[in-house]
């Protein structure tokens, strides 16, 4: 009886690890697709792919915010094109940690518009002496956020940039109307494109 449990046991060992190895991804180490359809074609592989970069601008803080129009174009018999945004964005620790997000074109619109009721109202409130705190933000597919606080009187934004941990900027919530300026640009190039 000892025998035969030693058994089942070596055998249940040395299949485990053979069944691990079939092919089929564990969640554990299972790769996640791209959120976006720019971050789709940045991951292709086997063809050809030609990536266009327009500078748009950046708003410094307490971190950078990098704005880039992207526009990724496969040729071929039947060319197909994806456009958008790609946000960069640096934290001010060092080593500086830096990432960045794709944002699709469908998805820019939004974000101007909420990024201008966030400037709106971050006035609106600015002087304002508020007992509770506030946070209003925003979020894209692919691990962007932007948004701003309030406590009392004292108000700030924030951009981050990737998973966790993403790489974070800290700004004035004025230069909530800047980042909105870059994103309209953006939208703007990418129509004449």
């Amino acid at each position: 009886m000892r025998h035969a449990t030693i058994v089942c046991a070596l055998a249940l060992c040395t299949a485990l690890p053979a069944s691990a190895q079939d092919g089929a991804p564990s969640p554990a180490n299972a790769t996640a697709l791209p959120a976006t359809k720019v971050g789709a074609f940045l991951t292709a592989h086997g063809g050809l792919l030609v990536k266009d970069f327009y500078e748009v601008g950046g708003v410094s803080g307490d971190g950078r915010v990098e704005v880039h129009a992207v526009v990724f174009t496969q040729p071929g018999d039947a060319p197909s094109q994806v456009r958008g945004l790609r946000v960069e964005v640096t934290s001010s620790e060092k080593p500086a940690h830096v990432e960045s997000s794709y944002l699709d074109v469908d998805e820019l619109e939004a974000l101007s518009r909420g990024l201008g009721y966030m400037g709106d109202l971050a006035a609106k409130w600015k002087g304002v002496e508020k007992q509770e705190y506030s946070e209003v933000d925003f979020s894209t597919r692919d691990h962007f956020r932007v948004g701003f606080y309030q406590r009392r009187k004292s108000q700030g934004a924030f951009i981050a940039s990737g998973p966790s941990p993403a790489a974070q900027a800290f700004l004035e919530a004025k230069h909530l109307a800047d980042l909105k300026l870059l994103v309209d640009e953006g939208i703007r190039m990418l129509k004449g494109k």
